[in-house]
């Protein structure tokens, strides 16, 4: 599963008052919780390391 880290400071398109990176943590925890995922390895990943680094950096 991937998920752009340098969202944490950015609100979805579609609706301003949801936060990017929450929204990709509630679909990452609903994707866990499906049946069909019960025996199912999951690796995060967080990419856009680069943006984020230069967003912290300011």
């Amino acid at each position: 599963f991937c998920a752009a880290i340098s969202e944490y400071d950015q609100m979805l398109f579609e609706d301003e008052t949801q936060n990017r990176m929450m929204e990709t943590k509630v679909l990452f925890d609903w994707v866990l919780k499906q049946r069909c995922f019960e025996k199912t390895s999951f690796m995060l990943f967080l990419n856009k390391f680069d943006i984020f680094e230069e967003k912290i950096q300011k």
